[in-house]
């Protein structure tokens, strides 16, 4: 009985010359389709393919085997998928499963209410050419398989809102927002969610009716936002940057619609956002503080104090930091004294409410 035999997707050939540099001529082969050249034959059989099946069928005369190529195109998108567990008496107790279309961008795009789940995701959809090669000998097939030629990315991305209930099935769906884009930012408050995208509309999103939720509406925002942060009764603070510098947004949440309330433009260009890490902003709304690290002068990073009031931004204090690394960096307010945290260093402490900067300094 004769076997199959499995023919390697992709051959590549480099016709470039070996004594001196020049430009590599490359070609890639897809089962002796040259993809340099279209008008070359499909059923030809390339000399690794006629050495693999002589070695694979012996007794068939290679020259007699037939290679038939069927190329479609394929509609392809990703999906996420959700297990819901319960804790009971410290163990984990499997409840149900579900998907939603696209990816999760992080767990701020996902919120548990009254035993419903609400999700934002992104979907990206794109197309593949998919080759389906078998061999033929004497009519009969004897080897074949699929593999994917190329992809074509031509990537369709749009967000979706999808509402679960405690038994992970799903109650209500939104498809369609932002098409083009992607998520960046999410918050959810309350019976409202909040989502940005690429090109930074804030949308507003009403679950007082988990079976119907609604786009309440879309805010514009200049440049791009790194994160937003509740900052007391429907106020949004919004860190970002605009012509790389710092922007610090307060948004006002009126009529379950977003809107600007006022901004400061920092003139420092970096950010501890950009290192990936939001750890070392803290944030007090009820009394109106903001900290920050933004800034490196004399090779020391500087974290920034401000107070809102009276509808302004204004800066409180300021201190120097010998470690760089905003990563490693945390911060509290305890009575009049802010606390900057070093991880593995030590303190930096100074009164918020003396007009000096005498910073104080303890290390671990």
């Amino acid at each position: 009985m004769k076997k199959n035999i499995h023919i390697p997707l992709l051959i590549k050939i480099d016709d470039s010359e070996t004594n001196e540099y020049k430009e590599p001529k490359t070609r890639v082969f897809l089962n002796d389709y040259d993809l340099n050249y279209e008008n070359q034959s499909k059923n030809k059989l390339n000399k690794y393919e006629r050495y693999v099946l002589k070695n694979g069928f012996p007794d068939y005369d290679a020259d007699e085997i037939v290679k038939k190529i069927q190329i479609k195109d394929v509609r392809r998108s990703n999906v996420s998928k959700i297990y819901k567990f319960n804790l009971q008496k410290g163990n984990f107790v499997f409840v149900s499963d579900n998907t939603v279309e696209g990816w999760i961008e992080n767990k701020l795009c996902m919120n548990e209410k009254d035993s419903y789940l609400m999700v934002f995701s992104t979907t990206s959809e794109n197309t593949i050419k998919l080759n389906n090669f078998d061999y033929y000998y004497e009519g009969k097939r004897i080897s074949g398989d699929s593999y994917v030629a190329y992809v074509y990315f031509d990537e369709e991305e749009h967000n979706s809102v999808t509402v679960f209930d405690e038994k992970m099935k799903q109650v209500s769906k939104i498809d369609g927002i932002a098409e083009g884009e992607k998520i960046t930012q999410a918050k959810f408050i309350g019976n409202f969610g909040y989502m940005v995208t690429e090109t930074n509309p804030l949308f507003t999103i009403d679950f007082s009716d988990n079976t119907k939720p609604v786009v309440g509406g879309a805010l514009k925002m200049p440049g791009y936002l790194y994160d937003l942060l509740p900052f007391g009764d429907n106020l949004f603070l919004g860190f970002g940057s605009k012509d790389n510098q710092l922007k610090l947004d307060l948004y006002n949440i009126k009529d379950n619609i977003a809107k600007k309330n006022t901004n400061k433009v920092s003139g420092s260009e970096y950010y501890c956002y950009e290192t990936g890490n939001s750890d070392a902003t803290m944030v007090d709304g009820k009394n109106g503080y903001i900290g920050f690290c933004a800034g490196i002068v004399d090779e020391k990073l500087i974290y920034n104090l401000y107070q809102y009031n009276d509808g302004n931004f204004k800066q409180i204090k300021e201190i120097p930091i010998e470690n760089i690394d905003a990563e490693k960096i945390r911060a509290r307010i305890i009575g009049d004294y802010l606390y900057v945290i070093v991880l593995e260093d030590g303190i930096y402490s100074v009164n918020i409410n003396l007009t000096d900067n005498d910073v104080m300094y303890t290390s671990f």
